[in-house]
């Protein structure tokens, strides 16, 4: 199978994983333990909805709609989140922090044998996490996860060929999902 053919097919596994699990913003004045995701305000149950284009396959933007479960591993140290469309679990991700670099480290678990890894920084002014790194075909990777607010976020993924040929483009809404009341 050619890279194009095995990106186009791990369009919906993407689902931008990096973006669903980052935590609280790095504070260097913390105590080393535990870790920085302790207390994690993103774990929990998440609905997506995926916008995606996926070139040269494509030129037509397609929308599908999935959840997203997140959860803090490990006293705070890692969180890890699992993605599904249907009854289909498409991707694991896991991701931590470096606080001496202030740098976030994503590695991202494709159900159709790719991988993903890349490393961001959080920027306080604008509410956004930006990440860049590879896929497992050396493909780049770039994602940008915003915070509207507590409750939604706007995702961006990106991933180009060595030669900047654009394969896949995806835009990507997170609502919390809400509990029902008793």
């Amino acid at each position: 199978m050619k890279v194009g053919q095995m990106i186009a097919r791990t369009s919906l596994p993407i689902v931008l994983l990096a973006a669903f699990c980052w935590g609280s913003p790095i504070n260097a004045q913390q105590p080393v333990a535990p870790g920085p995701f302790k207390g994690n305000r993103d774990a929990g149950s998440w609905e997506i909805t995926t916008a995606q284009k996926i070139l040269p396959a494509s030129d037509e933007r397609t929308t599908t709609k999935g959840t997203i479960e997140t959860k803090v591993l490990l006293d705070g140290w890692f969180i890890e989140s699992e993605a599904k469309y249907g009854d289909q679990a498409v991707a694991k991700s896991i991701v931590t922090a470096d606080r001496d670099l202030k740098e976030f480290k994503f590695w991202y678990f494709l159900a159709v044998n790719n991988v993903l890894t890349t490393t961001g920084k959080w920027d306080d002014a604008t509410q956004t996490l930006t990440a860049a790194g590879s896929d497992a075909y050396g493909n780049s990777v770039f994602t940008s996860d915003h915070r509207v607010n507590d409750d939604k976020r706007e995702l961006t993924l990106v991933i180009k060929t060595k030669d900047g040929v654009v394969l896949v483009d995806q835009k990507h809404t997170l609502d919390r999902k809400k509990t029902k009341s008793p």
